[in-house]
């Protein structure tokens, strides 16, 4: 028994007489860092496609991206999370919010704060910019140089790839393309439609470039200029707690070591210079666009846009300039 007494007697000792006579001179010089890193806690980061990418997956870019950020702040951790513009929708009216979010136009959004960073046309309320955009794509008209018309078929001359949340027929009737027929259909479909011969011409985004590259398939294609609405935002929602860090964050995003690796995912900055040796998406790269959508349209806005595109194809002369009244630019 007094052996058990005395064994945790000499163990408090020997600690006291190390600290006193030993651990203060290693920390006095500076051996060992008792200093605490910053504790953040969990920031969640919802991501939100409406608009599809190059190749891969931004999600990923974002984890890869948030791995980085984490080495340098020990006491923040970056959660990503995949979300429907109908899932985050619902998750929100049930009081869940995140504290960062990636999305493009035409979503439910939080309230979101001030982002003092790169300002951009379609981010902006006022003076004031909410939103940045972290990576985007672009319009192109691709054209099948072996297209043949065949008398036995009655094919439109152009299928225009269309989404959800963006409309290419915008971008046509804004670069004032009028083809001989036209058709509408969703991005893969519209692709399928084109190799498969059906068509000459197909208005489609940088995903269908980087398919046709991976196919091997010839064709020519011009970058639409005139308008583009396919833009991957990011916009901070966090509470005062956390607001510093997501801002730092969506900073980080955006630095220019970051934006330079968007080739990983075959996206492009609209900050600095992304390189590619492809001729197409070298030209998106360097586009200048003069029009956009803003990052807060309602799904319902987008929908009147788009039946204003129609009305152009229809032959609504008047068409553009109703347009151009409810675009932002870039």
């Amino acid at each position: 028994m007094a052996l058990r007494r005395i064994i945790p007697f000499i163990l408090i000792l020997s600690s006291a007489v190390f600290t006193a006579f030993i651990g203060r001179y290693g920390i006095a010089a500076g051996g060992i860092d008792l200093s605490p890193a910053e504790y953040v806690g969990i920031i969640k980061l919802w991501h939100i496609d409406t608009f599809e990418g190059g190749v891969g997956s931004r999600k990923q870019f974002l984890l890869s991206v948030a791995a980085a950020y984490e080495k340098a702040h020990k006491g923040t951790l970056i959660m990503v999370v995949s979300h429907t513009a109908d899932s985050a929708k619902t998750a929100m009216e049930e009081g869940v919010f995140p504290d960062m979010i990636s999305y493009g136009a035409g979503v439910t959004l939080p309230e979101l704060s001030e982002l003092p960073t790169s300002s951009f046309g379609g981010g902006r309320v006022g003076e004031k910019n909410y939103a940045a955009p972290w990576c985007r794509g672009g319009y192109v008209i691709i054209e099948n140089p072996a297209y043949k018309e065949s008398k036995k078929r009655k094919d439109p001359e152009a299928v225009f790839s269309v989404g959800r949340f963006n409309d290419s027929l915008t971008a046509g009737a804004l670069c004032g393309n009028v083809f001989n027929g036209i058709a509408e259909k969703a991005p893969l479909a519209a692709y399928t439609e084109f190799v498969s011969g059906r068509c000459r011409f197909l208005f489609g985004t940088q995903r269908d470039i980087h398919r046709l590259k991976g196919r091997g398939m010839d064709h020519a294609a011009t970058v639409i200029e005139e308008y583009n609405d396919l833009y991957q935002y990011i916009s901070v929602c966090a509470q005062e707690n956390k607001l510093a860090a997501a801002r730092e964050f969506a900073e980080f995003l955006l630095s220019e070591n970051v934006q330079k690796k968007l080739s990983d995912i075959g996206m492009f900055s609209c900050f600095y210079d992304v390189e590619y040796d492809d001729i197409t998406l070298k030209a998106m790269q360097n586009a200048k666009f003069e029009y956009t959508v803003s990052a807060f349209s309602s799904e319902e806005f987008i929908e009147s846009l788009k039946g204003l595109s129609a009305n152009f194809y229809g032959g609504d002369g008047g068409a553009v300039i109703k347009i151009k009244k409810l675009l932002t630019l870039s």
